[in-house]
């Protein structure tokens, strides 16, 4: 709900607010589904949706997993079977809607694997727009070695197989890093969280290598904000839902509360400017360090009341300057109950320190950081999602 700060909090009561400045949170929305029970999903059901006229199994012989890897569940499965029977097929752009959590970019490895070594592909750019995915990325394609390269701005090596880019790499330099490479180079584009990559600016980077498969990956379905990213792929050729992750138990269930400061339910006015701020405006257009500590006040209250102060919490915030200042700010609201020098960490892309970060985050055996602070609308929470993690949006 927009002008809401919300908290999500899976399974978790929340306790009465005593400031003035937050009102009482109430419960909005639970999910529907029942508490997650962990099966293999395969033999009972079924969920995710194949687009009609998707033949199965598909004619590709490499096998699905490296020596000593994993093997994909069996929504994986069917949403690379999905995605090749497509490109075999001749299909140039294909889009995959998977929950956050589901692994997607591990889908996306299956699929260039095989796709690889049948010899169908050659050449494969896997596209990001923030470095962190894109180092995620080329960790998750460990097993192509050697043949692996991260495309940086200006480099211009033909001589691998697989790279790993962000858009504002390939725009930069003169010429574009992009260009130093022929349109026909790639075979296979990965457009990774596409319903926010690829338009606009960065358009011009996909036209250039248009004559390859575009295999596109999103967590969002098809809505008002991001019809582009349909019209561009067309419909998924494989849907696998928030809702199907969580009755087959690789999603945790949740609850969400919906807490408002009274800023935001009364707007601040600037008496010289004569104008009047709202949600929107905040942390965008006029910072507002009152409100912003009132919110890691009742953040870490909350966590101390549901009894999840040393939970795994996620804050999602406006920009990297704002995830820095709530970290600051919820580690002082923390320390006087947690002994912790760094309770809380801001982890945003433009860090130095944020792959590390995040791998500790990530980490259950890591006893901090506890309290990540995010700049970013769709986090790479693939391993979060499996853990009873708390998710706090500040907007």
């Amino acid at each position: 709900m927009p002008g809401a700060s919300t908290c999500a909090l899976p399974t978790a009561q929340t306790g009465k607010e005593s400031s003035s400045l937050i009102s009482t949170p109430t419960p909005i929305a639970n999910s529907t589904a029942s508490p997650p029970q962990k099966s293999c999903g395969a033999a009972s059901r079924k969920p995710g949706t194949l687009r009609p006229g998707i033949p199965k199994p598909i004619p590709c012989s490499s096998p699905t997993t490296p020596r000593g890897g994993k093997r994909p569940r069996y929504y994986q499965e069917r949403a690379i079977q999905a995605a090749l029977a497509s490109i075999l097929q001749g299909q140039k752009r294909v889009l995959l809607t998977l929950a956050t959590g589901t692994g997607k970019t591990f889908i996306a490895f299956q699929i260039a694997w095989k796709l690889y070594h049948t010899k169908r592909v050659k050449r494969v750019l896997f596209l990001a727009d923030r470095i962190i995915l894109r180092d995620q990325a080329y960790g998750a394609f460990e097993p192509f070695g050697e043949a692996r390269r991260i495309l940086e701005a200006g480099d211009d090596l033909k001589s691998r197989s697989i790279y790993f880019s962000i858009y504002q790499s390939l725009y930069a330099g003169d010429p574009p890093t992009y260009k130093r490479f022929p349109p026909d180079f790639f075979d296979l584009v990965i457009v990774d969280e596409a319903h926010r990559s690829g338009y606009g600016t960065w358009r011009d980077i996909l036209d250039h290598f248009g004559s390859a498969v575009h295999l596109g990956l999103t967590a969002t379905p098809k809505r008002d904000d991001n019809i582009d990213t349909y019209a561009y792929f067309g419909e998924p050729v494989y849907r696998y839902s928030l809702a199907d992750g969580i009755a087959d138990g690789y999603l945790a269930a949740y609850r969400v509360y919906q807490v408002r400061t009274n800023i935001d339910k009364e707007g601040l006015w600037v008496e010289d400017e004569g104008k009047l701020y709202t949600t929107k405006d905040f942390e965008r257009v006029i910072r507002v360090p009152d409100r912003n500590r009132q919110i890691a006040k009742h953040l870490v209250r909350t966590l101390q009341a549901t009894g999840t102060l040393t939970e795994r919490t996620m804050v999602f915030c406006v920009d990297q300057e704002h995830a820095r200042e709530m970290a600051r700010l919820i580690q002082n609201e923390a320390a006087q109950l947690v002994d912790l020098p760094d309770y809380a960490a801001a982890i945003v892309s433009e860090d130095t320190e944020a792959r590390s970060l995040l791998s500790r985050f990530q980490d259950p055996e890591s006893p901090t950081p506890v309290v990540a602070t995010r700049w970013t609308s769709s986090p790479p929470v693939s391993t979060f999602l499996r853990l009873r993690t708390l998710f706090f949006f500040v907007p």
